[in-house]
C-alpha cells in the first residue's frame, strides 16, 4: 500500500508550524521523503510552480495572505496543475459558503480538521489508486494531446477498467476542450439515460450551452436542480443563457441563488454588478463591488479596475445619503481612495481615475479648489482616454463633471467621444475588410490554423488597436496542435495579446467572446 507514496513529492501548506510538522511526519510514515513545506499562499504557489508536486495538502485558513482557494486558484489559471497531482483542501471551517468556494476549483478532495493519520492515509491512498492505474490518461492531460485523452478512455472502458465512470467523465471534457459539444453531448446523453447523476447533467448542461442551445441547456440545468438545489455550476450556466437571451430577471435570479450558496467567487460577484447594472438597480451594484473589491485582494482573478469602481459607486451613493449611512460610505471611499492613491507607478488611466476620485471627493466634502484643481488635471489627460476606447474611465470623469456642474467641459467630451468611437468602428471595418483578414479567415475555416495565425499576424501589424484581429490570432492560435513544450510560450502570447483587449466593456458585442477566449486561455 505503500509504494503508492514512494518517490512522490509533497507539499504541505499551513500557517502553523505544529501542523506543518505535525502534517509532515505523517506523510514520512506513509513513506513520502521529498515534502517541502510553505506557510502562506505566496510561498505555497512558487514551491508548487518549481516542483509540480504529486501531493498537496493545502489548509483553506492561511492568515491574511491568499487562502487555500486562492492557492488551488492561481495554480490552475496560471496553467501550472498537473491533471496527477493530488490536491487536497484542509479546514476547520464548515459553512457552507466557504466549503461551496472552497470547491469551485474542484480539488480533489476535501478534508475537516482534526486530522487522523488513518483517515489521511485512507483518502489519499484512494486518490493515489485511480490517479496511478490512469496515468496514461492524466499525462496526455498534461501534454494537452486530448485525442490521446480520448482514445485511452475509450481503451479502458472497453476493458472493463473499474474507473470507466472517471473515464467517460474526463472523455467527455476533453471533447469539450477540443470544442467538439456535440459529440461530448452524445456521451452524456446516453450516461443520463441511464442514471442522471449531476455530473452528468451538469456536462450534458455545458455541451448544450457550448453548442448555443440555450433552451435545451436551461431545460437540462432545471432537471438537476430537482435533485440537487444547491448546484452553483447549474445556477450560474442557466443565468449565462438567460444573460445572453437577454432576460435579465431570470438571469438575476439563478445568479442571485448561486451566490447565497457560493459567495466567495469574485467572478460571480462581478457578473452580478454587471446585472445590477443592466437591471437599473444601484444598491445591488454597490454590494456586487463591495464583494469584488474585497474578494480581489489576494486573488489572481482581481483586475485593475475593481477598487476604483468601487469607489466611484460609493461616492455616487453618498450624494444622496443622509447621516451615518452617509458617514459610513465616506469613510469606506477614503479607505479606498488612499489605497488607490499610495501606489507609486501609475499608468495614464490609473492617474485619471486617482484624480477623478478625488476631485469627486472633495467635492462632496466641500473642498472646491481641490476638486478643481485635479478635475482639470483629469481633463488634461482625457486624449489618451479617448484614443484606447477606455469607457469606464471616461463614464468616472463624466459623472464627475455632472456632479462638478461642468456642463459645457461635459458636452465637449461627449463629442470627442462620439467623434472617437466613429473613428474607431470606421478602423474595424476597414481592418475587418482587409485582404490579409479575410485570408486568415479563409484559412481557419479551411482548417489551416498555421495559415491563418500567419495571416492575422499581418493583418494585426497593419491594423493594431483591432479588437476582432486579435481575437481572430487567438482564436487560431489555440487551434493550432499545443503540447508541453509550446504550451507556456502561446499562453504567454495569448495573455498579452488579451491584455490588449483588457478595457472591453460587457456592452461590446465581442465581449463574450473576449471571455471565452480568456477562459480558454488561462485553462492551458
Amino acid at each position: 500500500m505503500y509504494e503508492l507514496f514512494l518517490n512522490k513529492k509533497a507539499l504541505i501548506v499551513d500557517d502553523f508550524s505544529e501542523f506543518r510538522v505535525s502534517l509532515k511526519s505523517m506523510m514520512e510514515s506513509f513513506g513520502c521523503t521529498d515534502i517541502d513545506l510553505a506557510r502562506n499562499g505566496e510561498e505555497a504557489t512558487a514551491s508548487y510552480a518549481a516542483k509540480k508536486h504529486d501531493i498537496v495538502l493545502c489548509d483553506y485558513n492561511l492568515g491574511k495572505s491568499q487562502n487555500g482557494q486562492q492557492v488551488l486558484e492561481e495554480i490552475s489559471l496560471q496553467g501550472w496543475l498537473r491533471a496527477d497531482t493530488v490536491f487536497v483542501l484542509i479546514t476547520a471551517e464548515t459553512s457552507l459558503s466557504m466549503v461551496m468556494g472552497a470547491l469551485e476549483f474542484r480539488p480533489d478532495d476535501y478534508m475537516t480538521k482534526p486530522i487522523t493519520k488513518g483517515n489521511l492515509r485512507t483518502r489519499l491512498t484512494r486518490t493515489l489508486e485511480q490517479k496511478s492505474e490512469l496515468i496514461e490518461i492524466y499525462q496526455a492531460q498534461n501534454e494537452r494531446e486530448f485525442s490521446q485523452v480520448v482514445a485511452l478512455c475509450k481503451q479502458k472502458i472497453t476493458n472493463g477498467n473499474k474507473y470507466k465512470g472517471i473515464c467517460y467523465r474526463i472523455m467527455a471534457e476533453a471533447l469539450l476542450q477540443q470544442e467538439k459539444p456535440l459529440q461530448a453531448q452524445k456521451i452524456y446523453q446516453q450516461l443520463v439515460d441511464l442514471r442522471p447523476a449531476q455530473w452528468c447533467l451538469l456536462g450534458l448542461a455545458q455541451s448544450q450551452f457550448m453548442a448555443k442551445q440555450f433552451d435545451q441547456c436551461i431545460a437540462t440545468g432545471h432537471i438537476a436542480l430537482e435533485d440537487n438545489p444547491n448546484s452553483v455550476e447549474i445556477h450560474d450556466l442557466i443565468s449565462q443563457c438567460y444573460t445572453l437571451k437577454k432576460q435579465i430577471p431570470q438571469a438575476r435570479e439563478h445568479l442571485s441563488k448561486a451566490l447565497a450558496i457560493s459567495p466567495l467567487s469574485i467572478k460571480r460577484q462581478r457578473k452580478a454588478a454587471h446585472l445590477a447594472t443592466l437591471a437599473n438597480d444601484p444598491q445591488a451594484r454597490l454590494r456586487a463591488l463591495r464583494q469584488v473589491s474585497s474578494l480581489g485582494q489576494h486573488s489572481i482573478q482581481s483586475e485593475a479596475d475593481d477598487h476604483a469602481l468601487y469607489v466611484d459607486e460609493l461616492l455616487e451613493h453618498s450624494k444622496t445619503a443622509s447621516g451615518s449611512n452617509r458617514r459610513r460610505l465616506m469613510a469606506d471611499a477614503q479607505r479606498q481612495v488612499d489605497i488607490i492613491s499610495k501606489k507609486t507607478k501609475r499608468s495614464t488611466r490609473e492617474q485619471v481615475q486617482n484624480d477623478v476620485l478625488i476631485s469627486r471627493f472633495a467635492h462632496i466634502t466641500g473642498d472646491t479648489a481641490k476638486s478643481k484643481h485635479y478635475l482639470e488635471r483629469a481633463l488634461t489627460s482625457s486624449k489618451e482616454l479617448l484614443e484606447s476606447q477606455d469607457e469606464t474611465s471616461l463614464q468616472m470623469l463624466k459623472r464627475t463633471l455632472v456632479n462638478a456642474d461642468c456642463s459645457n467641459e461635459l458636452k465637449a467630451l461627449e463629442a470627442q467621444q462620439q467623434a472617437a468611437q466613429k473613428a474607431h468602428a470606421e478602423q474595424e471595418h476597414l481592418a475587418a475588410n482587409s485582404q490579409e483578414n479575410k485570408q486568415g479567415m479563409k484559412c481557419y475555416e479551411a482548417g489551416d490554423f498555421m495559415g491563418a495565425i500567419q495571416s492575422f499576424r499581418i493583418a494585426l501589424s497593419q491594423s493594431p488597436s483591432s479588437t476582432a484581429i486579435v481575437l481572430n490570432l487567438i482564436q487560431s492560435m489555440l487551434k493550432q496542435p499545443i503540447n508541453s513544450k509550446n504550451k507556456q510560450n502561446v499562453r504567454e502570447e495569448c495573455l498579452q495579446l488579451l491584455e490588449k483587449l483588457s478595457l472591453l466593456q460587457p456592452t461590446n458585442p465581442r465581449y463574450q467572446r473576449y471571455l471565452t477566449l480568456l477562459d480558454k486561455v488561462r485553462a492551458l
